[in-house]
């Protein structure tokens, strides 16, 4: 379990100097869906399953806004995953809203989508955690991009400073 974390750590970090939204993830293998979800200045590389779960959580305490989106396949069938997407939000207008999305990700492409206000989202299959390569995601996005690695209990974030 630690190697996974490990790996998983590694692979978030590698993503912060790649442009992963192009084309750099090697084809799919595998059924298990990991989705990479890019929110300037952020990206989350988190796995996607049967069970509801926030995959992006992102809140300003002395604001009072928050943004939380969560995710759950709710189809699974030879040709890949139907997954559907919550998004709970109160921007800086102080209204609080819920949009959904639902998107497709066959097992045959890694499509790209735009959701969720200035969101991308990348599906890929995986064997496992174990199954990502931080290899397949080294090329640098800028010379001079700092970041810094968050852990959190379904993701690992990484952000400007």
């Amino acid at each position: 379990m630690k190697r996974g974390a490990l790996w998983l750590a590694i692979l978030t970090w590698a993503l912060g100097y790649s442009d992963a939204r192009a084309g750099a993830l090697r084809p799919n293998r595998g059924t298990q869906l990991f989705a990479l979800i890019y929110k300037a200045p952020e990206v989350w590389i988190v796995p996607i399953s049967e069970q509801s779960g926030y995959v992006v959580q992102g809140w300003h305490r002395e604001k009072g806004t928050y943004d939380f989106i969560a995710a759950q396949v709710v189809r699974r069938s030879a040709d890949g995953c139907k997954v559907s997407f919550t998004r709970f939000v109160m921007g800086e207008d102080y209204i609080p809203r819920t949009q959904h999305a639902e998107f497709a990700f066959p097992y045959a492409k890694q499509p790209g989508y735009r959701f969720f206000e200035a969101t991308d989202i990348v599906g890929f299959y995986r064997n496992s955690p174990q199954d990502l390569s931080p290899e397949e995601l080294l090329q640098r996005k800028s010379p001079n991009q700092a970041m810094q690695l968050t852990p959190s209990r379904t993701a690992f974030t990484f952000h400007d400073d």
